[in-house]
């Protein structure tokens, strides 16, 4: 009995370290789609975002899905863009 809930305490410490890199993978992709939509807000030209992806196909693809969005006036407004955006890439990273 005592090995059963040994088992049982090492299979869920096994979870959670796996839940742990999922939630530090999902952080940095929030982190990243903020700062690209930051700067995508500040007018940064996207060519200069794509020079910085080196090849890597996510950080590319979250290039152009930023450039996609529309350019906000407002610093209101633009805060909000980062923040969806960045909320939005997060729950893809949870959904994967």
């Amino acid at each position: 009995m005592k090995k059963l809930i040994l088992i049982a305490a090492l299979l869920a410490f096994n979870a959670n370290a796996e839940e742990s890199k999922k939630e530090r993978l999902c952080k940095t992709i929030y982190e990243v789609a903020d700062s690209v939509m930051k700067s995508r807000q500040n007018g940064t030209p996207m060519e200069k975002l794509m020079g910085i992806t080196n090849g890597n196909k996510e950080l590319i693809d979250m290039v152009i899905g930023a450039y996609r969005m529309p350019l906000m006036n407002s610093h209101k407004m633009k805060m909000q863009m980062r923040t969806e955006y960045a909320n939005k890439k997060m729950v893809e990273c949870y959904q994967s």
